[in-house]
């Protein structure tokens, strides 16, 4: 009975405010709101409804957002959250991926397929033809709230989850672009993730973004894409919990890499960090080669690095620059 009490006292407080633009919220208003329980717990399942992360009205708790749905009647004027007497927190926008247009939640021009436009799609073909939906692969999409947008309306943006699985209990998990949902390194069977609930993919995500900005990278992965236990970034060693990603015991330069307590001399022989005749390898050893040369004065015009998986094996397809 108090339970329910308070959530409808805190429904009527966050309706309040409902109306009102984000960066209009009252300074300290989410300070008011002492218990985000009240506002949490499982969405509908109905596809057009997402656990959001600060997605309650001005940004206050996680909260379940309701969109409008593709080639259902829109208004770019009626974006504006509004807090359902269901509890669940009604956006006035479509689902993320689609636009406003002439009144109408439809699919945007672009080569690049949102995540929820591409699983809206796959469940169309999956509800006309039940005996597909064993194979078709329907992408896990996430929503999340944009920052300071700088508009009138609380606008919400969706992402290809970074884990998809393909194959039912029987087929793969792997680790996924969230922009455009390609395949990235790591991979583990869908019976074991759910068994073990410890992929994460972290170290191929950070490992894949630090390349973009073609930086030098020397994280290693484990096959799922979950960060090895023993960690150099650049000349400094650390551990690490591949499934928590927390920090443990001291950051080492790599000449005292052997004092750490995750330092497991069979699969570190020596200081090249990766195992022998590996790929990491075959790069520190061209780095090592191109650093010398340049310091002796001599510019290096051209290095065939070979191009690695996160795990510091070879990668699949090896491209030969032409000098």
């Amino acid at each position: 009975m108090a339970r329910t009490f308070f959530f409808v006292l805190g429904s009527l407080l966050l309706g309040i405010f409902a109306l009102i633009p984000d960066q209009d919220c009252p300074v300290g208003f989410c300070d008011r709101v002492s218990d985000c329980a009240l506002f949490e717990g499982d969405c509908p399942n109905n596809n057009l409804t997402f656990s959001v992360e600060n997605g309650g009205i001005c940004g206050c708790c996680r909260a379940c957002v309701r969109f409008i749905g593709p080639n259902e009647a829109c208004s770019i004027e009626g974006q504006r959250s509004r807090l359902g007497m269901d509890g669940v927190v009604d956006s006035g926008q479509c689902l993320p991926g689609y636009e406003c247009k002439d009144d109408i939640c439809a699919e945007p021009n672009s080569q690049q397929v949102p995540c929820l436009v591409k699983a809206w799609n796959a469940l169309l073909k999956a509800n006309a033809n039940p005996n597909i939906r064993t194979w078709l692969h329907i992408p896990k999409c996430e929503v999340r709230r944009k920052e300071e947008t700088g508009e009138e309306t609380t606008m919400f943006e969706g992402f290809y989850s970074h884990i998809q699985c393909q194959g039912g209990k029987s087929g793969r998990c792997y680790c996924a672009n969230p922009i455009d949902g390609t395949k990235l390194f790591g991979y583990e069977f869908q019976l074991d993730v759910e068994e073990k609930k410890d992929m994460n993919c972290a170290c191929t995500l950070e490992w894949f973004e630090r390349r973009q900005r073609l930086e030098h990278v020397t994280l290693r992965s484990e096959l799922n894409g979950n960060y090895k236990s023993l960690q150099c970034d650049k000349d400094i060693c650390f551990c690490v919990n591949g499934t928590t990603t927390e920090f443990i015991g001291p950051f080492l330069p790599k000449s005292l890499w052997t004092m750490l307590p995750c330092y497991d001399p069979e699969e570190f022989p020596d200081e090249m960090y990766y195992p022998f005749n590996s790929c990491g390898h075959h790069y520190n050893l061209y780095r090592i080669y191109a650093d010398e040369l340049e310091a002796h004065g001599t510019i290096v015009s051209y290095v065939n690095y070979p191009d690695c998986d996160p795990d510091g094996t070879y990668a699949p397809a090896q491209v030969d620059v032409d000098r």
